[in-house]
C-alpha cells in the first residue's frame, strides 16, 4: 500500500507479482481507497478562528518589523508584496510550519524504533534551523509517559508500530496511524490546542483528531487486530510542551463522515 503522489488524495493497492530473481514487483492492476485526511477535510469544517487570529498576527508583525520608524506605502498590493519577501504570507508560513510538523513526527517514528540518539539529533537540528521545539516536546512527552520502556525484550520485538498503514475494505478507505500498540492508538500534532479546552467536558484536540482516530481503531480491527482499549491524541508545542488528550468519539460519526463524503462525490462528479 503506497501513499499516492502528488495532489491524489489516496491510496494506491496493487497487485504483485514475482519478478527476476524472485523479487516481487507491482503490477497495473489494483485499486485506490480514499485517505482518513481526505474524507476528514471534505466533511469537518476547521474551525477558522484561529487560522483569522495566526493571519492578522503575523500580517502585523511583518508591518512592525519592516516599517518601523517609517511610513507605511500607501498602496495595499505594495505592502502585501513587501510582506511576501519577507515570508510573512500565510501559505508561505503554513508551509514552514508543515516542515516543522514532519521534524516531529520523524522524532517519534525514530523513538518508536529505537533510533534515540538520531532522535535527538533531529530535535536538535529543528531548535537550530527554526528556533521550534516541536520535537523537544515529542521527547519530552515519550520520557515523561514510560514509553522508553517500548522494547518487549522477552517477546524481542517493539510493542509501538511506527507509521503502521491500516485500511478498511468494507468502508473504502486507508491512513497511517502514527502509533499502535496492542492496547492502544496515538496521534501527533502540531496545531494550537482547541479554543477554551481546560473547560470541563473540552480537550486540546479538535474533532476532527478525534474522528481521524476513531478511523485508525475501525480499520485496524477490521484487519484482523485485537481492538485498542483507549486511543490518545499529543499535541506537540512549539515552547517543548505538549497536551494529550484521551476522548473518544463513536464509531458512527466517522461512518457518518465516509456517506457525507460519498455523497458529495457524487455531487462534484454529477454537475
Amino acid at each position: 500500500m503506497a501513499r499516492i503522489a502528488g495532489d491524489n488524495p489516496g491510496y494506491q493497492f496493487r497487485m504483485m507479482r514475482n519478478g527476476p530473481g524472485g523479487k516481487l514487483t507491482a503490477t497495473p492492476y489494483g485499486f485506490e481507497l480514499a485517505s482518513v485526511t481526505t474524507i476528514i477535510g471534505a466533511t469537518i469544517p476547521k474551525p477558522f478562528s484561529a487560522g483569522a487570529w495566526y493571519g492578522y498576527r503575523m500580517g502585523l508583525e511583518g508591518v512592525m518589523a519592516e516599517y518601523k520608524g517609517r511610513s507605511l506605502p500607501a498602496d495595499a498590493e505594495m505592502l502585501e508584496r513587501k510582506l511576501s519577501e519577507q515570508g510573512r504570507n500565510p501559505n508561505q508560513q503554513l508551509d514552514v510550519s508543515r516542515n516543522r510538523g514532519f521534524a516531529a513526527h520523524d522524532v517519534l517514528e525514530l523513538l518508536a524504533t529505537g533510533a534515540e540518539d538520531e532522535a535527538h539529533n533531529v530535535s536538535r537540528r529543528e531548535e537550530s534551523d527554526s528556533g521550534t521545539a516541536y520535537g523537544r516536546a515529542v521527547l519530552r512527552w515519550w520520557e515523561e509517559k514510560g514509553c522508553p520502556d517500548a522494547y518487549d525484550r522477552k517477546n524481542k520485538n517493539f510493542k509501538w508500530k511506527a507509521e503502521q498503514p491500516v485500511f478498511s475494505l468494507k468502508h473504502g478507505y486507508a491512513g497511517t496511524a502514527d502509533l499502535i500498540s496492542a492496547t492502544e492508538v496515538v496521534d501527533l500534532k502540531t496545531h494550537k490546542p482547541q479554543v477554551g479546552f481546560t473547560k470541563p467536558g473540552k480537550g486540546p484536540a479538535y474533532l476532527s483528531d478525534l474522528i481521524q482516530l476513531r478511523a485508525y481503531r475501525t480499520a485496524w480491527e477490521e484487519m484482523g487486530n485485537p481492538a485498542p482499549q483507549g486511543n490518545r491524541i499529543v499535541i506537540a508545542r512549539s515552547n517543548g510542551n505538549y497536551l494529550e488528550d484521551f476522548r473518544e468519539v463513536p464509531e458512527s460519526l466517522w461512518l457518518q463522515c465516509i456517506e457525507m463524503y460519498k455523497h458529495l462525490k457524487e455531487v462534484s462528479h454529477g454537475s
